[in-house]
């Protein structure tokens, strides 16, 4: 894998709030607005299917509180750590229109590896907590033979735009429940 783009922002939130929401992959919906649809893959069982609810209005507060919480019961039922995996599928043009994605976490850094049909990647956000704020640095690396006779310098900046607007969506989704009450911590 190689570096392919470095995106950094500071979200006005605690880390565990925004690592919270990182490691939920059901919440992707509501920060990517790219992926339709997150299915979770259990050992011994058919892969139960979760679309979260996009929308963010305060009065459904209460209907997200309750999807949160069958989303953390789902967790709980998981296995942890390389085994925990989930098929992402997406509603618009990308290189992948489905992907395999593995999250992993030691200490401060989240770590989400994708193998999708087309390209395989890695995205690192490390988390650095400065007492009410956040500063998130994420880093996208890709395994670049995986298209080959496709330049990756002319998808760079496409692409860490693209990252960038995820990014700043997650930072939106975070404030909005530090401000609410929404995370537990």
């Amino acid at each position: 894998m190689q570096n392919f783009f470095d995106n950094t922002l500071t979200i006005h939130a605690e880390a565990a709030t925004i690592s919270a929401i990182l490691l939920d992959p059901s919440r992707l919906i509501q920060w990517n607005p790219a992926i339709q649809a997150i299915r979770a893959e259990r050992p011994n069982q058919a892969a139960q299917p979760r679309q979260a609810d996009r929308s963010e209005q305060p009065d459904q507060s209460e209907q997200l509180q309750k999807v949160n919480q069958a989303d953390r019961a789902d967790r709980a039922a998981q296995p942890t750590g390389s085994e925990r995996r989930y098929q992402i599928g997406r509603d618009r043009e990308a290189i992948n229109q489905t992907e395999e994605l593995t999250i992993g976490q030691s200490a401060d850094l989240i770590t989400y590896s994708v193998n999708g049909n087309r390209l395989s990647y890695c995205v690192q956000f490390q988390l650095t907590d400065n007492g009410g704020t956040t500063a998130v640095a994420e880093t996208v690396l890709v395994d670049a033979k995986a298209l080959p006779g496709i330049p990756l310098t002319l998808l760079r900046p496409v692409t860490k735009h693209a990252f960038l607007t995820n990014l700043r969506a997650l930072a939106a989704l975070a404030e909005r429940g530090t401000q609410r009450g929404d995370f537990e911590h």
